[in-house]
């Protein structure tokens, strides 16, 4: 478990129109809950022409890939 963790990166998109185009940061926060981790992150500066409604699909499919990342793990050292 990690306690009090932050990570920053920044997204570079690179895209012929504007609206697709810009840097976002993401902030990814994890915190000790319950014997557990809580993962949880903002986006910041989100290119506009990105949707809302994709966006998000993608960010949860993140998580759920992390978790299930996290799950192989314990399961290889238990």
């Amino acid at each position: 478990m990690i306690e009090d963790e932050r990570v920053v990166l920044e997204v570079d998109f690179e895209a012929d129109d504007p609206a697709f185009a810009g840097t976002m940061t993401m902030t990814w926060s994890l915190q000790a809950a319950a014997g557990r981790t809580c993962v949880s992150f903002v986006a910041e500066n989100v290119p506009p022409g990105i949707d809302t409604e994709a966006h998000e699909a993608g960010l949860h499919s993140t998580l759920e890939h992390l978790a299930a990342s996290v799950e192989r793990g314990r399961e290889a050292f238990a």
